[in-house]
């Protein structure tokens, strides 16, 4: 199960249109990495947005894409896993939509950082409640 998880620091916070827009946001992400990942409709992906209290040196906005690798997750025959081209394409997917919803909803341009994080050895498990 993929996870975008999006930290937004503190310009990125006061911007009340971003904050607002954080549902539009994340399900404009999931749909753009589900097609990236050729997993579109496996409803499979989850976006999580947290506030940074203080950051040095980051980007204003953080995106993290979390995935665990090396299993056949999606019975497709073969690992999920991603080059390190794969990765530099979902960083510009993701650079792309975020950049054009800013543009939609008359937000400024923010510094953007992406990292495609594969967890290698690792499971992922969800329980109801």
């Amino acid at each position: 199960m993929p996870q975008v998880y999006m930290i937004l620091g503190p310009k990125a916070s006061e911007l009340r249109g971003l904050v607002q827009g954080l549902d539009g946001l994340g399900r404009c992400l999931i749909a753009s990495v589900e097609e990236f990942l050729e997993i579109k409709g496996a409803n499979d992906t989850a976006f999580t947005a947290v506030q940074a209290l203080h950051t040095v040196h980051e980007s204003d906005v953080q995106v993290e894409i979390r995935f665990t690798a090396g299993e056949d997750e999606y019975a497709r025959g073969k690992p999920f896993e991603l080059s390190l081209d794969d990765q530099d394409r979902l960083i510009e997917v993701v650079r792309m939509n975020f950049e054009s919803y800013l543009h939609l909803v008359s937000l400024p341009k923010l510094s953007l950082s992406v990292w495609p994080k594969p967890y290698h050895g690792s499971r992922f498990k969800s329980f109801a409640k």
